[in-house]
Formats: C-alpha cells, structure tokens, sequence
C-alpha cells in the first residue's frame, strides 16, 4: 500500500491555502498542486492504482492519498 499525505487541488474547494501553494510552486520551482485526477495518472504511471483520496479537517486541503499495486 503507498499512502501519501498531500495537497490537493479539489474541484469547487473553497480553500485558499491549496491555490495559492500552487502559484507560489509554479513562480519558484515550476511545480504544481495537483488534483485527484493527476494524482491518478501519476500513480498509474508507478504501477499503482489509487484506492481513495481522504479529505482531513486541515485548512490547508492535506488529502490522504491511497494506493495499492495494479
């Protein structure tokens, strides 16, 4: 099982904290947040398969990312 602990990018996300990492990413090191979706095909592209993305109570969007071999 690989479970990651990250900032997503969620559709309709009322949090500031998530888009502004984001563009603050992409002027100082051209990185991005990303979304379920992204995180899918990066995970896919490993050899996984994402199982589920758990919200928490963080205001700065922290998802649990699950995933387990393909």
């Amino acid at each position: 099982r690989l479970l990651l602990f990250e900032t997503m990018i969620r559709e309709g996300n009322r949090l500031s904290y998530p888009l502004l990492s984001d563009l603050n990413m992409v002027i100082r090191t051209g990185g991005c947040e990303r979304s379920e979706a992204e995180y899918r095909a990066l995970y896919k592209a490993a050899g996984f398969k994402l199982t589920r993305a758990i919200e928490t109570p963080s205001p700065t969007g922290m998802t649990i990312i699950e995933g387990k071999p393909a």
